[in-house]
């Protein structure tokens, strides 16, 4: 009675059928059923707030040693189904490549007890994402990790994205634009479950991989260094931020908390 409503639902239907006579099947079938108003659904974004939540995880039976810096924001604008929209999202896409290569690269002057790091990116709500940088450690060394991932932060601020990086994403993704162009990879049933959930059922349109591939071209030449470097600086200037550690099955570690994070970072500025 609450959200099993007509203006709250999907119908997909796959396989050898008539559209026409399916369709009106569909009317025949369903058309009684009327509209309601739904209840507020707030619940779909996490409130976002100031300041930097400190967590450690456990489980006794993960050998996993790792410490993250993560932030968490709203980005509505990228999820437009508009130009704009695309554009920002290929500048993401442009912005999360270019910084694994940078983690990727600094790897040889990593520190002792430090393995890893890498960036990931997540939709947490319906406007709301994460990203973090995540540190792979030995069991005793999640300062050290926590130490790198704010050197590397710094060196990103220190040193933009260059065009000659830019240039290098750029080449990569210009490659899967003409594969796209020319039909891309024929989708099995699954694929198209798959663009049918993230298309039509969350009410965004749908384009082919050749469409997709036409528009996304002019606006990737557009894209600048500055649009990079800006997007990346943006994500990590998010108020809303949490360290997130996990010891090897839950292996007893100094904790990390905020007097520990701000000596860190200031031995990080100072050098």
């Amino acid at each position: 009675r609450t959200w099993y409503r007509p203006n709250n639902m999907h119908l997909m239907i796959i396989g050898d059928i008539q559209p026409k006579e399916t369709i009106a099947l569909i009317e025949n079938t369903f058309s009684h059923e009327k509209s309601t108003a739904l209840p507020k659904r707030d619940y779909r974004d996490p409130t976002l707030r100031e300041g930097i939540k400190f967590t450690q995880l456990g489980d006794e039976k993960s050998a996993v040693s790792q410490i993250a810096y993560i932030f968490r924001f709203n980005e509505k604008a990228a999820r437009e189904s508009n130009e704009q929209g695309r554009k920002l999202r290929l500048i993401e896409r442009l912005a999360l490549s270019a910084l694994s290569h940078r983690l990727q690269n600094q790897k040889r002057i990593f520190p002792q007890g430090v393995s890893a790091l890498a960036v990931r990116k997540h939709e947490i709500g319906e406007n709301t994402s994460a990203i973090g940088i995540f540190s792979t450690v030995e069991a005793n060394a999640h300062q050290a990790g926590l130490q790198q991932i704010l050197t590397e932060l710094a060196r990103l601020k220190a040193y933009p994205i260059t065009q000659k990086e830019l240039d290098a994403e750029k080449k990569t993704l210009y490659e899967q634009l003409e594969f796209a162009a020319k039909g891309g990879k024929d989708r099995q049933f699954e694929d198209w479950v798959n663009v049918m959930n993230t298309t039509l059922f969350m009410d965004k349109p749908y384009f082919s991989q050749a469409k997709i591939a036409a528009m996304s071209k002019p606006i990737v030449d557009a894209i600048t260094p500055q649009d990079v470097q800006n997007l990346l600086e943006q994500w990590l200037l998010a108020k809303d931020r949490i360290v997130q550690y996990q010891s090897p099955r839950m292996a007893k570690i100094d904790p990390i908390n905020q007097t520990v994070f701000d000596r860190i970072a200031k031995q990080v500025s100072q050098e």
